[in-house]
């Protein structure tokens, strides 16, 4: 493949590359997530120009009964109150690289490089993608962590305080185990979209019967199924796992943590802040490009706020319950943003 007259006169034209097949593809790639998640995890654009973003919102009335009245008698009231919240997001940013592209090599051995900036910019797309998947889990592990959010929290096969279960007290996940999560929004379970778990659990719930399972989407380390008229995002994302921790002759196994999400349950938005560049140094014997990718996220959990002013360092401060916040004082089945297992797989 001939390379395009004066491609490499100015660097200009392969940022543009990367730039315009990462703005296609995460989009593209984000729209089919959206669709596929049943709308659990959104994954969008939006603005942000604070690492902590408020936005206010209506509560639900503080008396929700319906009150019987004497037509023939009037008397005073207690007026109820539509009161407000403000739900805090948080902008995190990222980078990729910088990354060595060795064009010459690749020249050398007749590999095409006219077109290496899209390539690069759909891989960039395709991280950007996980790592929003990612930053989502870490946040819904923080905010199921807090204690006023325990209604909707389940341990199965968790040790008592200072002591560890044997080997052969683990738990492994079943249809019975999502059944009994589902039973934790009472009425409202069908407002349950997806399941998001490892693939340790879902493999232990579907055995090795997949062909009854419906595969619907897949990028890098994220799959989508259908199985059973529900949807199960499934990904091996190390913030869904507790180590295995094993004390003299006591093991307590790896705790799983599995989702239950309702939509809208957390957002991961990109922030429209993409900026990349190249540059080809010189002083070696052969010419390199060396490429350097960014973006920002904008990441909310439902009815919740992350309560730190500076922004996420890592993964680990949105997985910290501590800095999450509860919006709403008195939670109701419909106020959750979904339901928490924790297995043994």
């Amino acid at each position: 493949m001939a390379l395009p007259a004066q491609f490499w006169g100015g660097m200009r034209m392969f940022d543009d590359q990367i730039q315009s097949s990462y703005a296609l593809l995460e989009t593209y790639e984000s729209n089919v997530m959206n669709a596929n998640s049943g709308g659990a995890i959104i994954f969008g654009s939006g603005t942000q120009n604070s690492t902590i973003g408020e936005s206010a919102q209506w509560d639900r009335s503080t008396v929700s009964t319906t009150h019987f009245r004497n037509p023939e008698v009037q008397t005073d009231v207690t007026a109820d109150y539509m009161r407000q919240y403000v739900t805090k997001t948080v902008k995190l940013a990222s980078r990729w690289g910088p990354t060595v592209l060795d064009t010459s090599t690749a020249m050398w051995k007749g590999i095409p490089v006219d077109r290496l900036g899209y390539v690069r910019g759909a891989q960039v797309a395709a991280r950007s993608v996980n790592f929003r998947a990612e930053v989502a889990i870490s946040a819904l592990k923080g905010v199921f962590g807090l204690a006023a959010f325990a209604p909707v929290k389940k341990d199965i096969a968790i040790s008592p305080a200072g002591t560890l279960p044997v080997a052969t007290a683990a738990n492994k996940p079943s249809i019975k185990f999502l059944a009994e999560g589902q039973a934790m929004m009472g009425a409202s379970w069908g407002l349950l979209q997806v399941w998001l778990m490892h693939s340790a659990v879902f493999h232990g719930i579907v055995g090795d019967n997949i062909t009854n399972s419906n595969r619907l989407f897949s990028i890098g380390t994220v799959d989508v199924y259908e199985f059973m008229g529900k949807r199960f995002l499934v990904t091996d994302n190390p913030q869904l796992i507790k180590p295995a921790e094993t004390r003299a002759a006591q093991k307590h196994p790896a705790e799983y943590y599995t989702f239950g999400l309702m939509p809208g349950a957390v957002s991961v938005l990109s922030a429209g802040e993409f900026d990349s560049t190249s540059e080809k140094p010189t002083g070696k014997d052969n010419i390199q490009i060396t490429v350097q990718e960014q973006d920002s996220t904008i990441v909310g959990v439902r009815n919740m706020s992350y309560n730190k002013t500076t922004p996420p360092s890592s993964l680990t401060d949105l997985s910290t319950a501590a800095n999450w916040t509860a919006d709403i004082a008195t939670w109701d089945k419909i106020d959750y943003c979904g339901v928490q297992l924790i297995s043994n797989a």
